[in-house]
């Protein structure tokens, strides 16, 4: 009978454990959904302001149409005074309309401005790691980059500094895929010879030396002038 009551009360244990564990997932998974809705909410508010900002931005375009229609429709008319009169009147509001789209336009370029140079100083950072050492900071700043800016133009450069890093921790694999990433897609990149070198480094590391070989006699015809190939004749 002792036994099973502590059969019993095992059991009962084990289904409060699952329970409690149940609870603590579900309660994640609603975290999550408060983040997830607290991120939509947040892009709802940022295109409804886009939206807002084009449709008066449209909106000034049509009113200065309509005046500068009504402009020509006044100069035709008969009466001169009449037609004096509201053509000062219409060159006011032109003036008034034509100030806030030039005040738009400046207050576009300032976000502009200040979005490249926030990218600038994160790619910067990155950079900046990797000349201190901190390796494996440079791989998540230069990662985080390129998710945040797919489309930069320093994204290459980027992929190529993570290699580095990885190479520089020893990660082979990872620094292997890398560099080859950077290879197939920025040929003209400013990296490009020191990537096919650094990848035969990688092949070096991990005692493949057919394929360094191979790799670093393809780097002495891209790039035969190249630092990187006196390099590999300093080592041959």
């Amino acid at each position: 009978m002792r036994v099973l009551i502590s059969v019993l009360a095992l059991t009962a244990l084990s289904g409060c454990s699952k329970i409690t564990a149940l609870q603590q997932s579900v309660a994640e998974i609603d975290n999550q959904n408060d983040s997830l809705r607290a991120e939509l909410a947040r892009f709802e508010r940022q295109y409804y302001q886009v939206q807002l900002e084009e449709m008066k931005a449209n909106k000034i375009s049509q009113e200065l149409m309509l005046l500068r229609i009504e402009e020509q429709l006044v100069q035709l008319s008969g009466n001169v005074n009449e037609s004096h009169a509201r053509l000062s009147e219409i060159n006011q509001k032109t003036g008034e309309l034509t100030a806030q789209l030039r005040e738009k336009a400046q207050k576009d370029s300032l976000k502009v401005t200040l979005a490249n140079a926030e990218r600038r100083d994160m790619f910067d950072l990155g950079v900046k790691d990797v000349q201190l050492g901190n390796h494996s900071q440079a791989i998540s700043t230069f990662t985080a980059f390129i998710e945040a800016y797919p489309d930069a133009a320093e994204k290459g450069d980027a992929i190529y500094w993570i290699a580095e890093s990885q190479l520089a921790l020893k990660k082979y694999d990872d620094a292997e895929k890398q560099l080859k990433m950077y290879i197939k897609e920025y040929k003209e990149g400013s990296f490009f010879c020191t990537a096919i070198y650094k990848l035969g480094v990688v092949y070096d590391k991990k005692e493949d030396t057919v394929r360094r070989d191979a790799l670093w006699d393809e780097l002495k015809s891209r790039c035969p002038n190249s630092k990187e190939t006196k390099l590999v004749k300093g080592k041959k």
